[in-house]
């Protein structure tokens, strides 16, 4: 496979679309339709357990999807200068009001490979207590639920 070029069809405030023209191996051209974040590439989220063994998730409602989904507190690296680690902290106490002291790296790869170049990275934190109420931006419709590690 050899990348040819990139076509920009749309740049909006927070992705651009692109038509990357490649040559694959068997000679031919093609063109594969994929998004790209604008900014930081990395998505960072987090499996915060609660001393009682509580792993806290979201239940949020996706624009895109039109539907509610359970899934990690998470973030993009959005602050200038924020290391993954303070972003993932920060996002973990302004969607859930919960807080960790110490959190670590479990895994990254990519996320959507057919669709994007973007990159998740899942960091895992311990003692996470709740310290104060979620400040939610506008566009987010987050309930915070923490489920039981035995009930997963």
């Amino acid at each position: 496979m050899e990348i040819l070029r990139d076509e920009i069809v749309y740049e909006g405030r927070f992705i651009t679309t692109l038509r990357r023209h490649f040559r694959g191996t068997s000679g031919e051209e093609g063109v594969w339709e994929m998004v790209q974040r604008r900014g930081s590439k990395r998505i960072v989220a987090i499996a915060a357990l609660t001393p009682e063994r509580k792993l806290i998730l979201e239940k949020s409602f996706r624009v895109p999807l039109n539907a509610w989904v359970l899934e990690f507190p998470a973030g993009i690296l959005d602050v200038p200068g924020e290391s993954e680690h303070e972003a993932i902290k920060r996002e973990l106490l302004e969607e859930t009001g919960y807080a960790v002291e110490d959190v670590r790296e479990l895994i990254a790869g990519p996320f959507h490979t057919g669709l994007s170049d973007d990159e998740l990275v899942v960091y895992g934190g311990c003692n996470a207590k709740k310290v104060q109420e979620p400040k939610l931006g506008n566009d987010e419709e987050i309930e915070v639920l923490t489920v039981p590690i035995a009930e997963l």
